[in-house]
């Protein structure tokens, strides 16, 4: 059902507003322990590593597809760590990882970003650094520069690092 609300919504966009989406995903962050139900954040949806993750990409991509949206890529899974996307992919059903268009992550944690580059050249997917932000990086005045040297820290070492073909900022101010 999950799956079928956003092929609705994409094809709703497209007819209605000419609005066309490159990819999407059905998951964010979905093995990080703190998204939960009743959880007062809901950036997250939870879905265990393998066979749960996997039923809901073949699912995303069949929708998409009998929406007419075949164009429309299908990327995951998105984890919060870099460590963890690439056990996440690992679990991941053939038929699943074949539905995979592009592999995302996150580079909240983790270390792992040559290894995940190379998974990813490997399987013949593109990478993207889909999500990161400041923290609790921050500063008590505008000529601080705690933040922004993080930010070029975090941008140069997962440009050669992980080369991803993206890097995505979340948000530049949260609070």
């Amino acid at each position: 059902a999950f799956a079928a609300y956003l092929a609705d919504v994409a094809k709703h966009f497209s007819d209605e507003w000419g609005i066309r989406f490159q990819s999407m995903t059905a998951m964010n962050e979905p093995d990080t322990e703190y998204w939960h139900a009743l959880s007062d954040k809901q950036e997250g949806c939870h879905f265990d590593m393998g066979e749960s993750q996997s039923k809901m990409l073949l699912a995303l991509r069949s929708t998409l597809d009998a929406n007419g949206l075949g164009n429309v890529q299908v990327s995951g899974t998105d984890e919060t760590s870099i460590d963890v996307q690439i056990l996440s992919y690992g679990q991941l059903s053939q038929e699943a990882k074949d539905a995979v268009d592009r592999i995302d992550t996150h580079t909240y944690g983790g270390s792992r970003r040559e290894a995940l580059r190379t998974l990813a050249e490997t399987e013949g997917k593109n990478l993207w650094m889909s999500e990161v932000d400041g923290g609790d990086t921050a500063g008590e005045s505008a000529g601080e520069m705690g933040a922004g040297l993080w930010l070029a820290q975090r941008i140069i070492t997962d440009m050669n690092e992980l080369r991803p073909s993206a890097w995505v900022m979340w948000q530049a101010i949260d609070k």
